[in-house]
């Protein structure tokens, strides 16, 4: 049965809203992960490709990320984008993200899809509006959204796990497609020995317009939500 939905801001659902550490990324294997915009457009985190950072034990213990921490884009053509993270190495988040820990009512991974949803990015395209040689918005401006969410935590946690699902299949299907490309580049080369080695492609940054999923209306209808690259559902809510 359906359960009660609530609507309140985001904020409201954050126990806590961080900006970031100012600091210099370093390619050098020395200090905890540093966790920028550059790595989180996809909306997913590769952690190999994140590069560290030198910082004292206070400051590192101040901006460290954690097992279901939320980041938030807030300036350039990037602004909103997001990425959930899970089980991070020692990391921290760089200028420009802001950090958001979800309140212990509100499941973060709902969060973290509900910030990938069409109601989302219409009120962040509002925010932004014509600022388009630098767009940029504010935590305190993002977080201002308008949030629909089941009242019952296990509710959120069911619709995140659903959404988890696919957009894990996609991320699976995604790597493995990577690796046979690379494979098959390899293989291309070391069958022409005498032609030269071809450059790696330079992956192209994707949209950030990533995973939705529906917010129930008032009357209790579900809309449409897309999953992934174009992978559509429905679902509805009996009353």
């Amino acid at each position: 049965m359906a359960g009660e939905w609530i609507e309140c801001a985001l904020a409201d659902a954050c126990s806590s809203i961080d900006y970031r550490l100012t600091a210099s990324a370093s390619d050098r294997e020395v200090g905890p992960r540093f966790l920028r915009i550059t790595d989180i457009v996809t909306g997913h985190i590769d952690w190999n490709a994140v590069p560290h950072v030198a910082a004292n034990e206070a400051i590192a213990a101040k901006y460290r990320l954690h097992d279901g921490d939320i980041v938030l884009a807030r300036t350039g053509a990037s602004t909103g984008a997001s990425a959930y993270v899970q089980n991070p190495p020692p990391a921290m988040f760089a200028s420009y993200l802001v950090r958001l820990q979800a309140k212990p009512e509100f499941d973060a991974r709902f969060l973290a899809y509900y910030l990938r949803s069409e109601d989302f990015w219409t009120f962040i395209r509002g925010v932004l509006g014509d600022k388009s040689a630098q767009p940029n918005a504010s935590a305190s401006t993002m977080t201002k959204a308008p949030l629909r969410a089941p009242k019952d935590k296990a509710e959120q946690r069911a619709i995140a796990h659903i959404l988890g699902t696919l957009d894990d299949k996609i991320e699976l299907n995604r790597r493995m497609n990577e690796t046979l490309e690379a494979m098959a580049r390899a293989l291309s080369w070391t069958s022409t020995p005498s032609a030269p080695r071809p450059k790696a492609a330079t992956p192209a940054s994707p949209s950030p317009s990533p995973t939705s999923f529906r917010i129930p209306s008032r009357t209790r209808r579900w809309r449409r939500f897309r999953v992934g690259g174009g992978l559509a559902a429905s679902m509805t809510n009996s009353a």
